[in-house]
């Protein structure tokens, strides 16, 4: 019985030796809840600009963790972890608290080897004549008119993949 998706891959990984490569996300969960319990806070942007050190903190730790976990396999190839990307980059709290985050996941993808596929940068300049907004860019799956889910839609998907490809120096294949 597995306990937790760390373990899940641990295991994974011992079993499949010839695995090539491991991506991570992590963080937006724990911005997404932030970002739900603030709202329900008399003043949220105090919350959120006042809560988002630990929670970048509690990621920077949790990284080290996993990563030094994932290292104890006999897994050698390379592991990326993709950073968090903003659903609307004019909003300015999405920002800061995406960029805090992507700053942890730098500092600690330097001191443990592990690579970094930049989607917040990626998705922030393939959004740009859109006005920032993943939306209206169609790299979000759509809900309705003009709302979007968190998740990538086939754009979004082609652009997280290159960012990958380009952390670990692969080139994409013709898509003939």
């Amino acid at each position: 019985m597995v306990s937790s998706q760390l373990e899940y891959a641990q295991n994974f990984l011992n079993q499949h030796p010839n695995t090539k490569l491991v991506t991570i996300s992590l963080g937006g969960n724990d911005l997404l809840m932030l970002q739900d319990e603030c709202n329900r806070e008399e003043n949220p942007i105090l919350c959120k600009v006042s809560r988002l050190p630990q929670v970048a903190l509690t990621l920077a730790d949790n990284l080290v963790k996993i990563f030094k976990s994932l290292r104890e396999t006999s897994y050698k190839g390379d592991i990326v972890i993709v950073t968090q990307y903003a659903n609307n980059y004019k909003d300015a709290i999405q920002q800061l608290a995406l960029v805090t985050i992507k700053n942890q996941i730098w500092i600690i993808s330097r001191l443990t080897g592990v690579k970094v596929a930049d989607a917040f940068e990626a998705m922030k300049k393939d959004s740009s004549a859109f006005n920032g907004s993943l939306c209206k860019a169609g790299f979000v799956v759509p809900l309705a008119a003009d709302k979007c889910d968190n998740h990538p839609a086939e754009k979004g998907r082609e652009i997280l993949a290159t960012t990958v490809m380009d952390a670990i120096k692969i080139e994409p294949k013709n898509q003939l």
